[in-house]
């Protein structure tokens, strides 16, 4: 979720990441529930590194690369150097076990993020930057097998400051409304140093609909003109999404029925329903 700020300084988008940890999608048609996977630092780096809209395979995975080197790699960058500086917290479990503790800034000038499956490991790596090797799988980590004092440690899904990122990297400021009103931004609190480990992440009940509150709500398509930048791709899904609104409760559960039906990526076809709301907002 933090890379995800640092590139988009989007909370709507880091907010549906957020609703995606813990939950399920209940499909009533088929029958099915599915846990769904939320979306790991490699997933948010293809997703803002691959443009849908180019159809030419090669000038796809040049802009890809061009991408990575003048933006993803820096941003993962910028967030090891605030963790080292001790501008950017993180909390995590040692080994996956016992209670949420600070890792200590010393700690990430050995650590390197490793995503698998969904998860987020800062996993220890020697001079060269190569991982150490581990006595246990991965697997055992993220479900509290390994004793929390075997070293080398591994730390999963770490948990970060909102408030120290925003204030790391702020986000734009925003336009006022008409009437010079501006924008609610209830998400933004305060933090709070006593609250619960249970706080810090929020996860959203997918059965609830209130995802579809914190993600952006759809408005309809069909009644709007569509706003300039939006890509033809981006607003066949917007009008999509409009339409399936009445059998998914969600953003994240319409996200997969598009990309099921395009075939396409989860996380591009979601970017897209959120990035059409928020120009129709700022058009209204």
């Amino acid at each position: 979720m933090v890379l995800e700020w640092v590139l988009s300084r989007d909370m709507q988008a880091v907010l549906a990441i957020a609703a995606d940890h813990g939950a399920v999608e209940v499909d009533t048609v088929a029958k099915t529930v599915m846990e769904i996977r939320p979306a790991s630092m490699r997933d948010v780096e293809r997703t803002h590194a691959i443009d849908e809209s180019i159809s030419d395979q090669e000038e796809k995975i040049a802009r890809a690369i061009v991408w990575s080197d003048l933006k993803g790699i820096p941003a993962r960058r910028e967030v090891y150097d605030a963790l080292k500086q001790g501008e950017l917290e993180a909390r995590s479990r040692r080994n996956g076990r016992g209670d949420l503790v600070v890792i200590e800034r010393d700690q990430w000038l050995s650590l390197k993020f490793y995503s698998v499956e969904g998860h987020e490991l800062a996993l220890p790596v020697d001079i060269n930057g190569q991982q150490l090797p581990l006595p246990n799988s991965f697997d055992d980590y993220l479900t509290a097998c390994v004793a929390v004092d075997a070293t080398p440690t591994v730390w999963p899904d770490p948990l970060f400051r909102a408030d120290q990122a925003k204030k790391r990297w702020p986000a734009a400021k925003q336009q006022p409304g008409q009437g010079g009103r501006e924008p609610s931004r209830s998400q933004d609190q305060p933090y709070n140093p006593h609250m619960q480990a249970s706080e810090l992440v929020t996860k959203v009940s997918l059965t609830s609909g209130h995802e579809l509150l914190v993600g952006g709500v759809l408005s309809k398509p069909t009644v709007q003109s569509r706003p300039d930048g939006i890509s033809d791709k981006a607003w066949a899904r917007h009008q999509r999404a409009g339409e399936l609104l009445g059998k998914y409760k969600n953003i994240s559960a319409i996200a997969r029925a598009i990309a099921r039906e395009e075939p396409g990526n989860v996380a591009a076809v979601r970017r897209d329903i959120h990035r059409v709301n928020a120009a129709l907002s700022k058009k209204s």
